[in-house]
């Protein structure tokens, strides 16, 4: 069976350990309710790093690429971001 994606995003409250629980938890979520969960947040800090400018940027440029391909959704993602910046 092909699972839809679901893209997830969160604001991040400072927590490292506690951030990338509930956010694996929100994944496992998604999965069960038949999804492929797709979140940037959760992985991307596993190679990238915020405090390197040119990587914290890469890190942005991704998420957006993958928000904004019209085959991952079509609308819901994009009014999101032209409500809240990335």
């Amino acid at each position: 069976m092909k699972r839809p994606l679901a893209y997830l995003t969160a604001a991040w409250s400072g927590e490292p350990d506690i951030d990338m629980e509930l956010t694996a938890h929100y994944c496992r979520l998604a999965y069960e309710a038949g999804f492929s969960p797709l979140c940037p947040l959760l992985y991307l800090p596993l190679f990238l790093s915020n405090s390197v400018p040119e990587e914290y940027k890469a890190g942005i440029d991704m998420r957006r690429e993958k928000c904004d391909a019209p085959e991952r959704n079509p609308t819901g993602c994009r009014k999101a971001r032209a409500e809240h910046e990335l």
